[in-house]
C-alpha cells in the first residue's frame, strides 16, 4: 500500500485477468534483521509440574502456512500488492474499525504486502517460533504472538493513519519474549545463553534502527509488538524447578496452566478494554 494514495477501493476485486501493476508497497516491516544465533536447547518441561518429552513446534508451522495460503488466495485476484485486494481481505483501515469491522485488529497478522515481506516475516517466524514453542509450550506460544499482533494493530490504528497489513508485529513480541527469557535464565544456559541475549539485543537495536529511518514501515505496530511480547513473556515465563520423578530428577515447569492463564485473560481484558474505549473516542471524534 502507498502512502501517496489517501483512497483505497474497499469493493470486492474481481480475478486479474493480465499481470498488474500494483504501487510499490507501504507500511511493510522486516521484523528479522540479522540472523539468529544458534538456538539454545532448553529443558524438557511441563505446565503441570510433570515431565513430558519436547513437543514439534506445530503452532509454529500451522501459522507459516496460514501465511503462505492466505497469500497464495489472494492471487487471482491480483495478488498482495494490491492494495483493493489486501483491503479486501482483512487489512488494517482506520475508517473501516471505526465503523464496526473490528476483525481488522487481527486479520492483518496474517497478511503481507508482496513477496518479500511475506518472505522476511515467514524467516523470522521459522527462526524465532520454534524455540519459544518449546520453551513456553504451544499454548503460551499461541497466546503470546496473537496478543502481541493484536497489540501492534491497534497502536498502529492509534497512532498511524496509514492501512497496513504484516505479521511484523507479533514477530517483534516474539523477539521481545526471548529477550526478557534468556535475561531470566541468563545464569542457567551459561555462555551460549547470555551469547544469545547479546545477538536478540543487537537484533532489537538493528530493528530499532531499520524501523524509525527505512520509510513506508509501520513504526507503531512493530512498538506496539515488541512492549506486549515483552511483558507477556515475563507474564508467562516458565517457572523451571528439579523435582523428583519415577525416573529421578528432572527439570519442570510450575508455573501451571492455571497461574499463567489468569495473566493471558488479563492482557487479552486489558486490549479490549483499550481497542473499545479507542475506537469509540476515535468514532466520537469522526
Amino acid at each position: 500500500m502507498s502512502e501517496e494514495r489517501p483512497s483505497l477501493s474497499i469493493s470486492p476485486p474481481q480475478p486479474a485477468t493480465g499481470r498488474s501493476h500494483a504501487p510499490e508497497p507501504a507500511q511493510l516491516g522486516s521484523a528479522a534483521g540479522p540472523g539468529a544465533a544458534p538456538p539454545v536447547s532448553g529443558p524438557t518441561t511441563s505446565t503441570d509440574g510433570h515431565v513430558r518429552t519436547r513437543s514439534q513446534p506445530t503452532v509454529t508451522w500451522v501459522l507459516i502456512a496460514i501465511n503462505v495460503l492466505l497469500w497464495l488466495a489472494m492471487l487471482p485476484f491480483g495478488g498482495s500488492s494490491n492494495p483493493a485486494v489486501l483491503v479486501w481481505f482483512g487489512a488494517k483501515v482506520n475508517s473501516l474499525i471505526v465503523q464496526g469491522q473490528f476483525w481488522r485488529l487481527l486479520t492483518p497478522i496474517f497478511l503481507h504486502v508482496g513477496i518479500v515481506h511475506l518472505a522476511f516475516n515467514t524467516y523470522a517466524l521459522f527462526i524465532f517460533g520454534p524455540q519459544i514453542e518449546r520453551f513456553f509450550g504451544a499454548a503460551r506460544f499461541l497466546v503470546i504472538y496473537l496478543l502481541s499482533g493484536i497489540c501492534g494493530v491497534l497502536l498502529s490504528f492509534v497512532f498511524s493513519p496509514h492501512p497496513a497489513a504484516g505479521a511484523s508485529g507479533a514477530i517483534f513480541g516474539l523477539i521481545g519474549t526471548e529477550v526478557v527469557f534468556f535475561y531470566r535464565y541468563r545464569n542457567v544456559f551459561g555462555q551460549r545463553g547470555r551469547q544469545q541475549l547479546y545477538n536478540l539485543l543487537f537484533i532489537v537495536a538493528y530493528n530499532i534502527i531499520m524501523t524509525v529511518t527505512v520509510p513506508n514501515i509501520d513504526v507503531w505496530g512493530h512498538a506496539g509488538g515488541l512492549l506486549a511480547g515483552t511483558a507477556l513473556g515475563w507474564g508467562l515465563m516458565p517457572y523451571y524447578a528439579v523435582a523428583m520423578t519415577e525416573r529421578g530428577p528432572a527439570v519442570v515447569d510450575r508455573n501451571r496452566p492455571a497461574r499463567w492463564g489468569l495473566v493471558a485473560l488479563g492482557a487479552m481484558l486489558v486490549l479490549m478494554l483499550g481497542a473499545g474505549l479507542t475506537i469509540a473516542l476515535r468514532a466520537k471524534g469522526a
